[in-house]
């Protein structure tokens, strides 16, 4: 079977996931991805994490910040193209609309990664242990 050139086939159980943490986040590091999919058991391979968000960046679903690097490694945020495809997998958000001209600016990066990493603490002391509390981002609520 032959695909067009910059085809990209997405799957329900491993991208969708992922594509999910990255806009409700507005932005994170590639480890903090890595943490998020390894606590819910969609993805604990990192290798794996990486062809995935390489393949998404590739497909301009999500944006590779260069410059702005925290912790010594990209950060990533979701695209318009991205959230395009989330509203037309039925993931979409009234406060964060498809039509928005832009998802996150540079000054917003290291406060949206800032709240990442509180959420993994909270994660690793057990705080979102299974039948407890979750964590709904602000665009969720909002």
């Amino acid at each position: 079977m032959r695909y067009y050139k910059g085809y990209i086939s997405i799957s329900d159980e491993r991208d969708i996931p992922a594509l999910l943490h990255i806009r409700n986040a507005r932005a994170v590091t590639f480890d903090q991805l890595c943490g998020l999919l390894a606590y819910e058991n969609l993805e604990s391979v990192r290798r794996s994490v990486h062809w995935r968000v390489t393949r998404l960046a590739k497909a301009k679903l999500i944006e590779r910040f260069e410059l702005e690097r925290l912790y010594g490694q990209p950060v990533y945020a979701i695209t318009t193209l991205g959230l395009t495809l989330l509203e037309s997998r039925g993931h979409s958000l009234v406060a964060l609309p498809s039509t928005v001209e832009r998802v996150i600016h540079r000054t917003q990066l290291f406060h949206a990664v800032e709240l990442v990493h509180i959420r993994l603490a909270w994660h690793s002391m057990g705080y979102f242990a299974p039948g407890n509390r979750t964590w709904k981002s602000d665009r969720e609520i909002s």
